[in-house]
């Protein structure tokens, strides 16, 4: 039967019902969801997929075994391969997949990360488990596949941004394989406060900051340190560090470190490079 034909045959209720949602969908829905705050329209999306990836499974996080090496591949480990956005639910999916894998492949310790981030929530139960499992994490230049491990010629800048870097943070020893990968950061509040000597306040738009300028809050502080309790493998001191050379830049924004800045908030235990 023809799509036309089927379509004939429908009854005019239905065939009414789905012209009117995407009527409203078009003319309504959709202009009023563009014209809300930054904010506001990231809230709405943000519970629109959670409810969405409830019926269907939207995550694209993947986990691989395979090699990660540096840029020119003098230097590759055994690993694990985490890749994609933490979505919601991705938590429990992880973990399933981490405990298959490692029936499979005992003998391989080691977790690479290529990742955007996502939700706290959900990092904060992987980081738990890779904690859990005594495992080490790492971020190299190029997380390899076992496709890609055939093709000598692929290349790419892997990262690690945001919540991703609480993961790295989990590993029993953290490992930076290569010099070009990237590690980013950013703050997890969109409110611009102003530090002044023993006391907070919020600069509203257009009013100047009179003091360093942060995008984050001592509620975000604690937000993450309640989140990730028992799941890093670093002090609170450092964890207090990381939070605030994050809450320079504004959650809209990345800031990817040097080498020097990684060192400097011990991000890594180990670099391995080209002799």
């Amino acid at each position: 039967m023809k799509p036309t034909a089927a379509l004939r045959r429908l009854p005019l209720w239905i065939v009414a019902a789905v012209a009117a949602h995407f009527l409203l969908l078009t003319f309504w829905f959709l202009p009023a969801y563009l014209v809300q705050p930054g904010n506001l329209r990231s809230s709405i999306y943000h519970v629109s997929y959670s409810i969405a990836s409830r019926l269907v499974n939207l995550s694209d996080l993947t986990l691989t075994v395979g090699k990660t090496c540096s840029s020119d591949r003098a230097v590759c480990r055994d690993s694990y391969i985490l890749e994609g956005d933490l979505e919601s639910g991705d938590g429990e999916r992880f973990v399933a997949k981490l405990d298959a894998a490692l029936k499979q492949h005992p003998d391989i310790r080691l977790i690479c990360l290529n990742s955007k981030g996502g939700y706290n929530q959900e990092a904060a139960t992987i980081a738990r488990h890779i904690k859990a499992s005594g495992l080490d994490t790492c971020v190299g230049d190029l997380p390899l596949g076992p496709l890609e491990l055939q093709q000598p010629g692929v290349r790419y800048t892997a990262t690690c941004e945001s919540a991703c870097v609480m993961l790295l943070l989990s590993g029993r020893h953290r490992i930076a394989i290569g010099d070009r990968f990237a590690v980013g950061l950013h703050a997890t509040k969109a409110l611009i406060e102003v530090q002044k000597p023993g006391e907070e306040t919020a600069a509203g738009p257009g009013q100047a900051a009179s003091g360093p300028v942060n995008f984050t809050s001592d509620l975000a502080l604690k937000d993450v340190q309640t989140q990730y309790d028992g799941a890093l493998q670093v002090s609170e001191a450092e964890v207090r560090a990381l939070v605030q050379a994050s809450s320079l830049t504004p959650g809209s924004r990345m800031y990817y470190l040097s080498r020097e800045e990684q060192a400097a908030l011990h991000l890594f235990t180990e670099r391995l490079t080209a002799p």
